[in-house]
Protein backbone atom coordinates (compact mmCIF):
# COMPACT_ATOMS: atom_id res chain seq x y z
CA UNK A 1 0.00 0.00 0.00
CA UNK A 2 2.96 2.41 0.64
CA UNK A 3 4.64 1.87 -1.98
CA UNK A 4 0.93 2.33 -4.35
CA UNK A 5 0.41 5.38 -2.65
CA UNK A 6 4.22 6.21 -3.24
CA UNK A 7 3.70 5.43 -7.09
CA UNK A 8 0.91 7.52 -7.17
CA UNK A 9 2.56 10.97 -5.46
CA UNK A 10 4.98 10.65 -8.06
CA UNK A 11 3.01 10.10 -10.93
CA UNK A 12 1.08 13.22 -9.63
CA UNK A 13 4.41 15.18 -9.49
CA UNK A 14 5.03 14.27 -13.07
CA UNK A 15 1.58 15.44 -14.15
CA UNK A 16 1.83 18.57 -12.62
CA UNK A 17 5.47 19.35 -13.70
CA UNK A 18 3.99 18.64 -17.58
CA UNK A 19 1.10 20.80 -17.11
CA UNK A 20 3.31 23.41 -15.72
CA UNK A 21 6.38 23.21 -17.79
CA UNK A 22 7.24 26.30 -20.29
CA UNK A 23 5.64 25.96 -23.62
CA UNK A 24 7.91 26.70 -26.62
CA UNK A 25 8.12 30.19 -27.76
CA UNK A 26 5.11 30.92 -30.36
CA UNK A 27 5.51 34.47 -32.52
CA UNK A 28 2.85 34.92 -35.70
CA UNK A 29 2.61 37.85 -38.22
CA UNK A 30 0.05 38.24 -40.59
CA UNK A 31 -1.15 40.73 -42.76
CA UNK A 32 -4.13 42.18 -43.73
CA UNK A 33 -4.92 44.54 -47.53
CA UNK A 34 -6.36 47.73 -45.36
CA UNK A 35 -6.48 49.48 -48.67
CA UNK A 36 -4.84 51.27 -51.15
CA UNK A 37 -3.84 54.32 -53.40
CA UNK A 38 -2.33 55.18 -56.87
CA UNK A 39 1.18 54.00 -55.47
CA UNK A 40 0.91 51.76 -52.38
CA UNK A 41 -0.41 49.58 -50.54
CA UNK A 42 -1.65 49.87 -47.20
CA UNK A 43 -1.74 46.95 -44.91
CA UNK A 44 -2.44 46.37 -41.29
CA UNK A 45 -0.06 44.30 -39.66
CA UNK A 46 -0.84 42.42 -36.66
CA UNK A 47 1.51 40.00 -34.31
CA UNK A 48 0.88 38.10 -31.14
CA UNK A 49 3.75 36.68 -29.57
CA UNK A 50 2.98 34.14 -25.95
CA UNK A 51 6.49 34.87 -24.96
CA UNK A 52 7.06 31.69 -23.77
CA UNK A 53 4.66 31.58 -21.18
CA UNK A 54 0.72 29.15 -21.33
CA UNK A 55 -1.01 32.38 -20.99
CA UNK A 56 0.02 35.32 -21.97
CA UNK A 57 -0.12 37.32 -25.30
CA UNK A 58 1.61 40.15 -26.23
CA UNK A 59 -0.55 41.66 -29.64
CA UNK A 60 1.10 44.20 -31.34
CA UNK A 61 -0.77 46.43 -34.54
CA UNK A 62 1.00 48.58 -37.18
CA UNK A 63 -0.06 49.99 -40.20
CA UNK A 64 2.45 49.51 -43.04
CA UNK A 65 2.72 51.47 -46.65
CA UNK A 66 4.06 49.24 -49.32
CA UNK A 67 5.20 50.72 -52.63
CA UNK A 68 3.18 49.11 -55.49
CA UNK A 69 6.11 49.49 -57.93
CA UNK A 70 9.09 47.80 -56.35
CA UNK A 71 7.22 46.27 -53.20
CA UNK A 72 9.39 47.47 -50.79
CA UNK A 73 7.88 49.20 -47.44
CA UNK A 74 7.88 52.98 -47.49
CA UNK A 75 7.27 53.16 -43.64
CA UNK A 76 5.47 52.24 -40.59
CA UNK A 77 2.99 53.69 -37.78
CA UNK A 78 2.29 51.94 -34.76
CA UNK A 79 -1.34 51.74 -34.04
CA UNK A 80 -1.44 49.38 -30.34
CA UNK A 81 0.36 47.32 -27.99
CA UNK A 82 -1.18 45.70 -25.40
CA UNK A 83 -0.28 42.61 -23.28
CA UNK A 84 -3.20 40.01 -22.24
CA UNK A 85 -2.17 38.51 -19.08
CA UNK A 86 -4.77 35.48 -19.49
CA UNK A 87 -7.67 34.42 -17.40
CA UNK A 88 -5.62 34.31 -14.45
CA UNK A 89 -4.68 37.28 -14.43
CA UNK A 90 -5.67 38.75 -10.76
CA UNK A 91 -4.10 35.20 -9.32
CA UNK A 92 -0.63 36.52 -11.03
CA UNK A 93 -1.27 39.88 -9.07
CA UNK A 94 -2.36 41.94 -12.03
CA UNK A 95 -5.46 44.65 -11.83
CA UNK A 96 -6.90 43.93 -15.33
CA UNK A 97 -6.52 41.63 -17.70
CA UNK A 98 -5.47 43.40 -20.57
CA UNK A 99 -2.41 46.18 -20.21
CA UNK A 100 -2.07 48.88 -22.36
CA UNK A 101 1.40 49.52 -22.91
CA UNK A 102 1.08 52.88 -24.24
CA UNK A 103 3.41 52.83 -27.89
CA UNK A 104 3.99 56.25 -28.43
CA UNK A 105 3.41 57.92 -31.75
CA UNK A 106 0.64 55.60 -32.52
CA UNK A 107 -1.62 56.64 -35.09
CA UNK A 108 -5.20 56.14 -36.12
CA UNK A 109 -4.45 53.62 -39.51
CA UNK A 110 -7.64 55.55 -41.11
CA UNK A 111 -6.42 58.92 -40.42
CA UNK A 112 -3.15 57.83 -42.85
CA UNK A 113 -5.75 56.15 -45.38
CA UNK A 114 -7.82 59.59 -45.60
CA UNK A 115 -4.16 61.98 -45.43
CA UNK A 116 -2.87 59.57 -48.13
CA UNK A 117 -6.43 59.31 -50.35
CA UNK A 118 -6.79 56.23 -50.20
CA UNK A 119 -9.43 54.90 -52.44
CA UNK A 120 -9.67 50.93 -52.16
CA UNK A 121 -10.32 50.94 -48.17
CA UNK A 122 -11.25 47.60 -46.50
CA UNK A 123 -12.04 45.55 -50.22
CA UNK A 124 -14.49 42.86 -49.42
CA UNK A 125 -12.99 40.78 -51.59
CA UNK A 126 -9.27 40.14 -53.30
CA UNK A 127 -10.37 37.76 -56.21
CA UNK A 128 -10.24 38.76 -59.73
CA UNK A 129 -12.83 37.86 -62.28
CA UNK A 130 -11.74 34.48 -64.18
CA UNK A 131 -9.39 33.91 -61.73
CA UNK A 132 -6.68 36.12 -62.53
CA UNK A 133 -3.89 36.50 -61.63
CA UNK A 134 -2.94 32.75 -61.44
CA UNK A 135 -0.20 32.66 -59.02
CA UNK A 136 2.23 29.64 -57.79
CA UNK A 137 5.03 29.46 -55.40
CA UNK A 138 8.25 27.73 -56.80
CA UNK A 139 11.86 27.12 -54.97
CA UNK A 140 13.33 29.99 -56.50
CA UNK A 141 10.78 32.42 -55.92
CA UNK A 142 6.87 33.21 -56.94
CA UNK A 143 5.13 34.00 -60.42
CA UNK A 144 1.66 35.15 -61.50
CA UNK A 145 0.43 34.57 -64.91
CA UNK A 146 -2.15 37.50 -66.27
CA UNK A 147 -3.49 38.34 -69.44
CA UNK A 148 -0.27 40.38 -70.20
CA UNK A 149 2.41 37.70 -69.49
CA UNK A 150 4.14 36.18 -66.45
CA UNK A 151 5.07 38.26 -63.69
CA UNK A 152 7.89 36.20 -61.78
CA UNK A 153 9.59 37.36 -58.00
CA UNK A 154 13.11 35.82 -56.95
CA UNK A 155 12.88 34.49 -53.54
CA UNK A 156 15.92 36.85 -52.95
CA UNK A 157 14.02 39.55 -53.13
CA UNK A 158 11.07 38.41 -51.51
CA UNK A 159 12.61 37.48 -48.41
CA UNK A 160 14.86 40.84 -48.83
CA UNK A 161 11.60 42.71 -48.57
CA UNK A 162 10.64 40.35 -45.59
CA UNK A 163 13.72 41.11 -43.64
CA UNK A 164 13.61 44.80 -44.67
CA UNK A 165 9.81 44.88 -43.15
CA UNK A 166 10.72 43.42 -39.86
CA UNK A 167 13.69 45.61 -39.62
CA UNK A 168 11.44 48.51 -39.84
CA UNK A 169 9.32 47.04 -37.69
CA UNK A 170 12.15 46.74 -34.82
CA UNK A 171 12.56 50.44 -34.80
CA UNK A 172 9.33 51.36 -34.58
CA UNK A 173 9.68 50.31 -30.81
CA UNK A 174 11.26 52.49 -28.21
CA UNK A 175 14.54 50.55 -26.91
CA UNK A 176 12.78 51.03 -23.53
CA UNK A 177 10.36 49.20 -24.24
CA UNK A 178 11.49 46.18 -25.50
CA UNK A 179 11.70 43.40 -23.11
CA UNK A 180 11.20 40.19 -25.87
CA UNK A 181 11.92 40.94 -29.43
CA UNK A 182 9.65 39.16 -31.69
CA UNK A 183 11.53 40.21 -34.35
CA UNK A 184 14.89 37.74 -33.85
CA UNK A 185 12.29 34.75 -33.86
CA UNK A 186 10.63 35.89 -37.29
CA UNK A 187 14.11 36.67 -38.47
CA UNK A 188 15.17 33.38 -38.15
CA UNK A 189 12.49 31.66 -39.63
CA UNK A 190 13.11 34.06 -42.46
CA UNK A 191 16.73 32.98 -43.03
CA UNK A 192 15.78 29.20 -42.74
CA UNK A 193 13.77 29.93 -45.88
CA UNK A 194 16.10 32.34 -47.92
CA UNK A 195 18.90 29.76 -47.84
CA UNK A 196 16.58 27.50 -49.03
CA UNK A 197 17.76 24.72 -46.42
CA UNK A 198 13.71 24.47 -46.46
CA UNK A 199 12.07 24.38 -49.76
CA UNK A 200 9.73 27.75 -50.04
CA UNK A 201 7.30 25.75 -51.62
CA UNK A 202 6.89 23.30 -49.10
CA UNK A 203 6.82 26.17 -46.02
CA UNK A 204 4.67 28.95 -48.38
CA UNK A 205 1.89 29.05 -50.26
CA UNK A 206 -0.17 31.58 -51.99
CA UNK A 207 -3.02 32.80 -50.14
CA UNK A 208 -4.95 35.40 -52.49
CA UNK A 209 -4.13 37.51 -54.98
CA UNK A 210 -5.50 40.71 -57.43
CA UNK A 211 -4.57 43.63 -59.00
CA UNK A 212 -3.84 46.93 -57.92
CA UNK A 213 -4.22 49.57 -60.22
CA UNK A 214 -1.70 52.35 -59.25
CA UNK A 215 -1.45 55.52 -61.98
CA UNK A 216 1.10 53.88 -63.80
CA UNK A 217 0.49 50.31 -64.81
CA UNK A 218 -1.94 47.32 -63.03
CA UNK A 219 0.45 45.34 -60.42
CA UNK A 220 -0.18 42.23 -59.53
CA UNK A 221 -0.20 41.43 -55.64
CA UNK A 222 -0.84 38.27 -53.69
CA UNK A 223 -0.38 37.01 -50.08
CA UNK A 224 1.95 34.91 -49.30
CA UNK A 225 1.42 32.92 -46.18
CA UNK A 226 4.26 30.68 -44.70
CA UNK A 227 3.80 28.08 -41.68
CA UNK A 228 6.70 27.73 -39.59
CA UNK A 229 8.35 24.49 -39.79
CA UNK A 230 8.51 22.97 -36.11
CA UNK A 231 5.17 24.33 -35.71
CA UNK A 232 5.44 27.50 -33.26
CA UNK A 233 4.69 30.49 -35.61
CA UNK A 234 4.79 31.83 -39.24
CA UNK A 235 3.88 34.79 -41.39
CA UNK A 236 2.32 36.43 -44.01
CA UNK A 237 3.22 39.02 -46.25
CA UNK A 238 1.85 40.74 -49.28
CA UNK A 239 4.24 40.66 -52.47
CA UNK A 240 4.13 42.75 -55.77
CA UNK A 241 4.64 41.23 -59.17
CA UNK A 242 5.27 44.32 -61.43
CA UNK A 243 2.86 43.71 -64.26
CA UNK A 244 4.66 45.45 -67.78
Amino acid sequence: MIRFCISVFLLSIGLVQNVQATPPRYVEMREELLGWNDTHLFLLRSVEDNLGFHSVTLSETYLISRDLRTGADERGWPVMRVMDHGRYYFQDGYEERVENLNMPDRVNPFDILLWRKAYRVLPDTVFMANDWPKTGVEDTGLLAAHPDGVSFVTLETVMGHVRDSLQRNKELIPEAMVEHDWTDVLQSYVRILATADFALEAGCEVGVATYAWGSDAPTAIARLDCADPEENGGFSYWTVFPVK
